[in-house]
């Protein structure tokens, strides 16, 4: 079997494209800050495959230190501090940063690019919608107001039976940024299905989609709508 040494190489990163990448910069920085005998060469894109290959040895043998250094390099926002970076190293069962507090939609919107879109969504009819950053933190402050008008509170279910449109993600986010629980299924699931999971979490507001397209098909769910609701007794808001 032929190595990477020995194949033909099909695309090499130039001195630029090295320098500019997240990679590049971390263990720069890996360096810097933790003293560790990394290297990453500008030069030799080759050399850095075992340059990689001694990061993630790295990183596999020291999980708190190296969990603890993808914290402080991104720097993450929390609002109390961690206790301790790992529990234990068994999963499932493990718990991370025990004792911190963080908000998703918080880090999302940190590097929010105002007045630049930051959503694209094409249907299959080649209906197009852009969404740019500002209309999308106007929706999601407008709804996660509008979940808090409805009583969801930090640790309540919001649940979605929607397809793969914008709204989902204003939604999504609205639900994470007052601390609630976010959970979505595709309108492709089968009422029983989605009644199954949705009895296990107990949501208390339901967001929707009437329908989708597939195939060229206009795919509409009125009635497996109705049978959830009929059939999921917590929830309080449609």
């Amino acid at each position: 079997m032929s190595t990477y040494q020995e194949s033909k190489i099909i695309w090499m990163p130039n001195k630029d494209f090295i320098e500019k990448s997240s990679m590049f910069k971390y263990i720069t920085w890996l360096i810097e800050f933790y003293g560790l005998d990394f290297d990453v060469s500008v030069d030799n894109p080759i050399k850095n495959v075992k340059n990689y290959e001694k990061v993630w040895k790295w990183s596999v043998e020291n999980l708190e230190d190296f969990w603890e250094s993808i914290w402080q390099y991104f720097g993450i926002i929390s609002h109390s501090k961690y206790s301790k970076i790992l529990t234990s190293k068994e999963m499932p069962g493990c718990r991370w940063f025990v004792g911190a507090k963080l908000n998703y939609a918080e880090h999302c919107f940190r590097y929010a690019r105002w007045g630049e879109n930051v959503i694209t969504y094409i249907r299959e009819d080649g209906t197009k919608r852009v969404i740019s950053w500002n209309l999308l933190a106007k929706q999601v402050a407008s709804l996660s107001n509008w979940l808090k008008e409805m009583g969801v509170k930090k640790g309540d279910v919001v649940a979605a039976y929607v397809s793969q449109i914008p709204e989902a993600v204003s939604a999504l986010l609205a639900t994470a940024s007052i601390g609630a629980v976010w959970v979505a299924v595709g309108l492709e699931l089968m009422p029983r299905a989605v009644i199954d999971r949705f009895n296990m979490l107990g949501p208390k507001v339901l967001f929707v989609s009437d329908g989708y397209q597939y195939n060229g098909k206009e795919i509409y769910k009125i009635g497996d709508i109705e049978q959830i609701l009929r059939s999921v007794p917590p929830l309080k808001k449609l």
